[in-house]
C-alpha cells in the first residue's frame, strides 16, 4: 500500500496532464514535420535525417491498435500520450531527489503547460517521447550514484546490513546505456546530454573509469539501443513514400546517419544572429515557465547547488549545452523543440524552489502550500492554453484537400519544399484519396522530379527541366498545376492562370480561354482570415499558406482589371509574409512582372532586413541588372552565392553581369559553374551560346543553344540566333 500511495500521485498528473492534452489535440496533419512524420509512422517510411526509427515502430504500432478517428489523429494521440507519460516520469524523478509531492506535482504540470512541450504533445512529434527517455536516463544516473555511495565501505556498519557492490550498481549505468541508445534513436538531441553525463559519472565515481566490464557493457547497450538505426536502410529496400536520402548502400547510409545535408547550418550564423536567437529564447521564458516559474527556477537552483552541488551543475550543463547549440543551430522554423532540455533543467530547478517554499510553510497550513506550489501550473495552462488548442486547427488538410479538389483525377502538380508537401503525401497516400494526381517537387538545384524521389540523393534523380515537363504533359493530355507562381522565364511560352488555390499552366494562346473557364478562387480557412489570422501564431509555415491565400486572391482580382482590391490583398500578404523569404520573393515577383519595378525593390530590400537570403539577392540582382545598374547586380548576385555557392540562377545572372561588364573570362566561368550546378538551366545555357556566338565558337554555340531549346522550345531569340549561325 506504502509504494501505491507513492506512485499514485504520478497517475493523477498523468491524468491531468493527458486529460489537457486530449481537449487541445489537433485532429489532423499540421505545419512543422508533421505530415511528414504520420505518413513515415504509418507506412514506415525513411524519415529526414538522421531518422527517428523508435518513434516510427512505436508510433505505428499504436495507431494499428488503437483504431480511432483518422491516421493522423491517432499518431497525433500517441505523442500526447508519450507527454503525459514523461510528465509523470518526471514527478517520480524529482520524488526520488525527495522533493515532497506537491512540489514535485506542481513541477511535473509545469513542463506539461509548458507553451513548447505542450505544442510537441498536440501534434505528431517526435520530442515527448525523447523526453521520456530524457529522464530515464536521468533517473538511472541518479539511482547508480545512490547505488555506488551504498557500496563504499561505511565507517561503522550497520548491524546486519550488507553493502551493495559497485558490480550490482553498475547495473543502473548499464540500463543508462540503453536508454541513451534508445534515445539516440528518437532524437540526436540526446548526444548535447553527453557532456553533463560525463561530469555527473566520473564526479559520483572517478573509479568507474577502471571498471572495463562495466564501461563496455553500458557501452553495448547503447550501441544495442542505437542499432534501431538499422531501419533506414531495411525500409528503404521496400520504397515507401518518403526514403528520404534512399539509405540503402553504405555510403548513402553514412551520409544519412551523420544528417550531412544539415550540417552546414551549424555554428556559421553571424554573431548578431546568435545574440538575436538568445534574445528570442529569453523574451520566450515566461510562457515556458511563467515569472512565478523563473523566480522559483532562480531559488531552486540556489537550493540545488546547496544541497546536491554535482546533480546542480549536472543540470547547469544540460541547459548551457542545449541552449549553445540551439542559438547557433540556422533552423529557425522550429528553433523553440531545440531548448526543451534547458527549459527541463528550470523545471527541476523550479522543483526545488518551490520545496524549499513548501518546507517554510507549517505542515498545519498545506492550504497555502499548495496555493503557493499549484498557482505555477494553473498560470501556464490559462496562458498557454489559447495558444496550443490546435482542436479546432484543421486549415494545412484543408488547404490540401482544397488543391486536390481542384485538379483533374490525374493530373500533375508542381510543389515547394514546404507543405502542402507533405499533408498532400498524408492525403494521397495514407488516406487513399485522389491517387492518380501526380505530384512532382520542385528541386533545390532546379528543374522538377517526383515527389517520392526529391528528396533522395541528387546524382540518383535526373532533374527534369520544368519547361520540358510541363510540354510533355500537356501533350500527354495531363493537366499541369502548381502551388506557386514561378517566374515568367521559367516557363516562357505558358501562362499562369489562378486556378482555384493553384495556378494552371497552359500555353500562352490559351490563356484566354482559360482564363474563362477558370473557377472562383476559394475564401481562406476562418483561422486564416483578416483580421486576427488565429492560425498565425503557428509559425512560418501557417503565415506562407496565409500568404499563399492572399496572392492568388490577388491575382484574380489583377487578371480581371480589379487594381486596387489586387493591391489591397498584395498589402495584407506583405503585412503578414515580409518576413518570409519565399512570400516576399513571390510579391516582389509579381510587382516585377506588373512593371512596379521600385516596389518589387522595396519589398525585397524590407525582406532582407529581416533575413538575409539567396533568393532575394538574386531576384534584387536581376533587377538592377536590367537597370543596367551593373556594380549593385554584382554586389547583390555575390551576395547570394556566399549564401548559397550552389545557386545556379545566381551564377548565371553574374556572368551576364561580368559579360555586360566585359569580362567574357569572368562571364564564361561563371556560366559553366551554373551549368555544373545545373546542367539544365537555361539562363546559362542561352548566356554561354550566346557568348561561344560572339566569340565566333559556333559549333559550341549551337550545341547549346540546342539544348536550350530542347528544354524549352519558345525562345524566340534563341531559335533567330541559330538559324544565323
Amino acid at each position: 500500500m506504502g509504494r501505491l500511495r507513492r506512485i499514485a500521485p504520478a497517475g493523477i498528473v498523468f491524468i491531468v496532464s493527458f486529460a489537457v492534452y486530449l481537449r487541445t489535440l489537433c485532429p489532423t496533419v499540421f505545419v512543422e514535420g508533421t505530415g511528414e512524420n504520420i505518413v513515415c509512422a504509418w507506412t514506415l517510411g525513411v524519415p529526414h535525417p538522421p531518422g527517428f526509427p523508435l518513434f516510427c515502430l512505436l508510433s505505428k504500432a499504436f495507431a494499428e491498435v488503437v483504431r480511432v478517428g483518422s491516421v493522423a489523429y491517432r499518431v497525433n494521440l500517441f505523442s500526447a500520450l508519450a507527454g503525459a507519460a514523461a510528465v509523470s516520469a518526471l514527478y517520480l524523478l524529482l520524488r526520488a531527489r525527495n522533493i515532497g509531492g506537491l512540489a514535485a506535482g506542481a513541477a511535473a504540470l509545469t513542463l506539461a503547460f509548458s507553451a513548447t512541450f505542450w505544442r510537441q504533445a498536440a501534434i505528431a512529434e517526435v520530442y515527448t517521447l525523447s523526453m521520456i527517455l530524457v529522464l530515464a536516463e536521468l533517473f538511472a544516473l541518479l539511482r547508480w550514484r545512490e547505488a555506488v555511495r551504498a557500496s563504499a565501505p561505511p565507517k561503522k556498519a550497520a548491524p546486519g546490513r550488507k553493502p551493495t557492490t559497485k558490480p550490482e550498481a553498475d547495473r543502473w549505468l548499464s540500463g543508462f546505456g540503453l536508454f541513451l541508445g534508445l534515445g539516440l534513436a528518437v532524437h540526436y538531441n540526446h548526444l548535447l546530454l553527453l557532456p553533463a553525463y560525463l561530469y555527473f559519472i566520473l564526479a559520483a565515481d572517478p573509479t568507474v573509469l577502471r571498471r572495463a566490464r562495466a564501461i563496455g557493457k553500458a557501452a553495448l547497450l547503447a550501441l544495442l539501443g542505437f542499432s534501431l538505426h538499422l531501419y533506414a536502410p531495411i525500409r528503404s529496400l521496400a520504397d515507401p513514400p518518403i526514403d528520404w536520402g534512399n539509405p540503402e548502400t553504405l555510403a548513402n547510409w553514412w551520409r544519412y546517419l551523420t544528417a550531412e545535408q544539415y550540417q552546414g547550418r551549424m555554428f556559421h550564423l553571424p554573431l548578431a544572429q546568435v545574440l538575436s536567437n538568445l534574445r528570442v529564447f529569453l523574451a520566450d521564458l515566461p510562457a515556458e515557465l511563467w515569472w512565478l516559474g523563473l523566480l522559483a527556477a532562480a531559488g531552486g537552483a540556489l537550493v540545488l547547488f546547496r544541497r546536491d552541488r554535482r546533480f546542480f551543475w549536472t543540470t547547469a550543463l544540460i541547459a548551457a549545452v542545449t541552449l549553445t547549440w540551439a542559438v547557433n543551430y540556422d533552423i529557425p522554423w522550429e528553433i523553440n523543440v531545440y531548448y526543451l532540455h534547458a527549459v527541463l533543467a528550470l523545471v527541476i530547478w523550479a522543483a526545488f524552489g518551490m520545496h524549499w517554499a513548501a518546507e517554510r510553510l507549517n505542515a498545519s497550513r498545506l492550504r497555502p502550500a499548495a496555493v503557493v506550489c499549484l498557482a505555477l501550473p494553473a498560470a501556464l495552462l490559462l496562458v498557454n492554453f489559447h495558444a496550443n488548442d490546435l482542436s479546432r486547427q484543421t486549415f494545412v488538410a484543408q488547404n490540401a484537400r482544397e488543391i486536390l479538389s481542384a485538379v483533374e483525377p490525374d493530373a500533375a502538380l508542381l510543389l515547394p519544399q514546404t507543405n502542402p508537401t507533405f499533408a498532400l503525401i498524408y492525403l494521397t497516400r495514407v488516406e487513399g484519396r485522389a491517387p492518380g494526381v501526380q505530384l512532382w517537387s520542385l528541386l533545390p538545384r532546379g528543374g522538377v522530379a517526383p515527389t517520392d524521389r526529391a528528396v533522395r540523393p541528387a546524382a540518383e534523380v535526373p532533374a527534369v527541366p520544368e519547361p520540358a515537363f510541363v510540354a510533355e504533359s500537356l501533350r500527354a493530355g495531363r493537366a499541369v498545376y502548381t502551388v506557386e507562381r514561378q517566374p515568367a522565364d521559367a516557363l516562357a511560352g505558358f501562362a499562369q492562370i489562378p486556378w482555384g488555390p493553384l495556378y494552371r499552366v497552359v500555353p500562352k494562346e490559351k490563356a484566354a480561354a482559360m482564363e474563362r473557364r477558370a473557377p472562383d478562387p476559394p475564401p481562406a480557412p476562418a483561422s486564416l482570415r483578416p483580421p486576427s489570422y488565429p492560425a498565425l501564431r503557428y509559425g512560418e509555415e501557417a503565415r506562407l499558406i496565409a500568404c499563399r491565400y492572399l496572392l492568388v486572391q490577388a491575382d484574380y482580382a489583377w487578371q480581371r482589371g480589379d487594381a486596387a482590391g489586387a493591391d489591397r490583398r498584395y498589402r495584407e500578404a506583405e503585412k503578414i509574409g515580409i518576413s518570409l523569404p519565399q512570400a516576399a520573393a513571390q510579391l516582389g515577383m509579381r510587382y516585377a512582372e506588373q512593371g512596379r519595378v521600385e516596389l518589387a525593390i522595396r519589398t525585397y530590400e524590407d525582406a532582407l532586413a529581416h533575413k538575409d537570403d539567396a533568393l532575394l539577392r538574386n531576384r534584387l540582382g536581376v533587377i538592377y541588372g536590367r537597370r543596367n545598374r551593373l556594380s549593385e547586380a554584382g554586389k547583390h548576385l555575390r551576395r547570394a552565392l556566399a549564401l548559397d555557392p550552389d545557386y545556379a540562377d545566381a551564377h548565371a545572372n553574374l556572368g551576364s553581369v561580368y559579360g555586360r561588364q566585359g569580362d567574357l573570362e569572368k562571364a564564361i566561368a561563371e556560366t559553366k559553374t551554373a551549368l555544373k550546378c545545373d546542367p539544365g538551366n537555361l539562363i546559362a545555357l542561352r548566356n554561354l551560346g550566346f557568348a561561344y556566338a560572339r566569340m565566333g565558337r559556333k559549333d559550341e554555340a549551337r550545341r547549346l543553344l540546342e539544348r536550350a531549346l530542347k528544354i524549352n522550345p519558345n525562345q524566340p531569340r534563341v531559335r533567330a540566333l541559330l538559324d544565323r549561325l
